[in-house]
C-alpha cells in the first residue's frame, strides 16, 4: 500500500498513523480529499453514494453511523442548495453529531 513493504505494516499497532505518515510525506500535508475536489469543482461526490449505503448497510444489522449520516446530509446540502464547501461547516458536522 502506497509503496509500503510488508514489514512496515506487519504486526503494527500504529497502521492508520504509518499510513497517514506515508501519505503526507508522498503527497503533501495540503492535499485535498477528491469528495472535498468534487464538491469545490461542483461535481457529484461519492460521499453520497458510498457512505450512505455504509449507513444503509448498518442500519440492518441495528448499528447507527452519525458520522456517514452527517457527511452524506453536508453533501446533499451542498448539491441541493448551493452550499459553499467551507471549514464553516464544521460547526453544521459538530452540531449534528451532538445530536
Amino acid at each position: 500500500i502506497f509503496g509500503l513493504k510488508q514489514g512496515d505494516v506487519v504486526n503494527t499497532n500504529a497502521l492508520l498513523e504509518t499510513l497517514l505518515d506515508k501519505m503526507v510525506s508522498d503527497v503533501g500535508p495540503t492535499a485535498i480529499a477528491t469528495s472535498l475536489q468534487d464538491n469545490l469543482k461542483g461535481r457529484y461526490s461519492e460521499i453520497d453514494m458510498i457512505n450512505s449505503r455504509i449507513a444503509e448497510e448498518c442500519q440492518t444489522y441495528g448499528k447507527s453511523t452519525p458520522v456517514n449520516d452527517v457527511l452524506v446530509d453536508l453533501t446533499r446540502r451542498i448539491h441541493a442548495s448551493g452550499l459553499k464547501p467551507d471549514v464553516a461547516n464544521l460547526d453544521f458536522v459538530r452540531q449534528q453529531l451532538k445530536g
